[in-house]
């Protein structure tokens, strides 16, 4: 019956409240922690990886020493994998048989790390 359907949705209401639709506070917030908030990033700027690459540099060595027709190419694979570098590094090294190229940066960034700072 009707009646009955509106008392259990009123019953559902009370039970179950609406989600709020605003984002929640901080925890130090809610904690009443005196922690400074960061400030908003601006909407303009681009999301950041903190990792330099230069994979147009890169790509364009490993196909000169592998596959030098490849070479004029360059551009046109960084498009395909934007954002996806590594997975294009990882495929040329296996399809290749080669050493990935990105170990090198990634060593060279690594060398000075003592990794017993980090245990």
């Amino acid at each position: 019956s009707k009646s009955a359907t509106t008392n259990l949705s009123k019953s559902n209401a009370a039970a179950f409240p609406p989600i709020p639709t605003r984002s929640p506070k901080p925890l130090s917030q809610s904690l009443n922690l005196n922690v400074p908030t960061p400030p908003p990033k601006p909407a303009s700027a681009p999301p950041t990886s903190g990792i330099d690459v230069d994979y147009k540099s890169l790509l364009t060595k490993f196909f000169e020493e592998n596959s030098p027709g490849k070479a004029r190419e360059v551009d046109a694979y960084l498009q395909k994998y934007k954002g996806k570098e590594a997975d294009l590094f990882v495929g040329l090294a296996k399809r290749y048989d080669k050493p990935n190229a990105l170990n090198e940066v990634f060593e060279s960034r690594v060398k000075g790390i003592d990794q017993n700072d980090y245990l």
